[in-house]
């Protein structure tokens, strides 16, 4: 997303960057000693397309144990999908923007304090790329409390962000 809107935001009327990749690029250094954590090691092990058990996902950064259901922690391992090893990397080690932004659309950034993979810091890196601010309707960051990366497949507080979420398209038809 942030991609596209680099070269076509004349023809974007807005977006949702939804627990995305930081904006300036990722430090390489600070995701290898990311992987010293198990969480982000299952992760990326089970992202790379090895198996991993219904309970290392549980515990892994996509829901950090906050799905507890038997049932859809089984249901969403079974969802998750390989990534491309070099797909991974790119969108990770590679700026997706490049200088100034200088578009004027609505554009909302939206994770979580509790995010593994994007934290706080990461956020508030893409909202200044982007000038989003937390009291802004039109272009906002919103940190949500307590929510795994996978924040609509958080098992309790899903609803949050996707309240966050309709509440920014409301006030920007």
């Amino acid at each position: 997303m942030q991609k596209y809107i680099k070269g076509h935001f004349f023809d974007v009327k807005g977006a949702i960057l939804f627990a995305s990749a930081t904006a300036k690029r990722m430090s390489f250094l600070n995701t290898i000693w990311g992987l010293r954590k198990k969480n982000l090691r299952t992760s990326a092990i089970k992202a790379w397309g090895f198996k991993r058990s219904d309970e290392q996902i549980a515990a892994s950064a996509f829901f950090d144990n906050k799905i507890k259901s038997q049932k859809d922690i089984k249901k969403y391992n079974n969802l998750l999908h390989r990534e491309s090893l070099i797909i991974t990397f790119v969108s990770l080690y590679l700026p997706y923007y490049i200088g100034k932004y200088n578009g004027d659309i609505p554009i909302q950034i939206i994770g979580s304090d509790a995010d593994s993979y994007f934290s706080s810091n990461s956020l508030e890196k893409t909202a200044k790329v982007y000038y989003c601010f937390e009291n802004d309707t039109r272009k906002q960051l919103k940190i949500l409390p307590n929510l795994c990366h996978d924040m609509m497949l958080d098992e309790k507080n899903w609803r949050e962000s996707a309240k966050a979420v309709l509440e920014f398209m409301e006030n920007n038809k």
